[in-house]
């Protein structure tokens, strides 16, 4: 498998491609607003999509102060769990197949690589392992032979991304994300089976109607909406 990283080139090189890979990392300096959104990798996975090659991706999981020098470590921060958690899901939605969190050795590094306290580390790791163990739930979804009913976006503030999947064994699972800065909000509808038991996983979404739901997020946000057989 051929895989490639830069933008720039995908549409040049798609042809040659089996799969495409997608590694932004947003949660960058915190001076400059980079920490508060995920426009990259929005914008890279929409290039992806838009190549019909399937994609895996790279969810950051670490502090970009690694690669600072000390004097900026401090315009930096680690992503949380339900950011990490975020991030892969806005690829998802876009139809990313492949998740590789990078990275478990730079859960021990701090600014300019060096090493920080086994505390801080094995907080990391609780939160790379929080995001990974939900999107191994939605295994059976992602990987789905059908798709998910199609989603109607009603209205909107902010950038929503958002997309349904199915298991096909009439269970859903609708996947929305706030792409950020500020805030996101909108209510979308789509077609579902009746008598579906509802539950809002990050409890950011209420469903307002037999087939409509509303989303409110802040910054880098998401909810997975569990939509089961009774």
């Amino acid at each position: 498998a051929f895989m490639i990283f830069l933008a720039e080139l995908a549409f040049k090189s798609d042809r040659l491609l089996d799969i495409f890979g997608a590694d932004q990392y947003p949660i960058s300096r915190i001076s400059e607003g980079y920490d508060h959104h995920m426009t990259s990798i929005d914008r890279l996975m929409g290039i992806a999509e838009n190549t019909g090659v399937p994609t895996w991706n790279v969810p950051q999981a670490h502090n970009l102060n690694i690669y600072a020098p000390l004097k900026a470590a401090e315009d930096y921060r680690d992503p949380s769990g339900e950011e990490m958690l975020a991030l892969a899901l806005v690829q998802a939605i876009h139809g990313g197949k492949g998740f590789v969190f990078y990275s478990y050795f730079d859960f021990f590094r701090g600014p300019a690589g060096g090493d920080v306290s086994p505390e801080l580390a094995e907080k990391r790791w609780a939160q790379a392992c929080f995001a990974a163990g939900e999107l191994k739930k939605l295994e059976p979804f992602l990987m789905a032979d059908q798709d998910g009913p199609a989603v109607e976006t009603l209205k909107s503030e902010g950038k929503l991304r958002v997309r349904c999947f199915a298991d096909g064994k009439g269970n859903f699972r609708l996947l929305l994300a706030g792409v950020g800065p500020g805030r996101t909000s909108g209510t979308v509808r789509l077609k579902l089976p009746e008598n579906l038991n509802f539950r809002s996983r990050f409890r950011r979404t209420t469903q307002i109607g037999p087939e409509e739901f509303q989303f409110t997020g802040n910054d880098i946000s998401c909810d997975i909406v569990e939509l089961n057989r009774k």
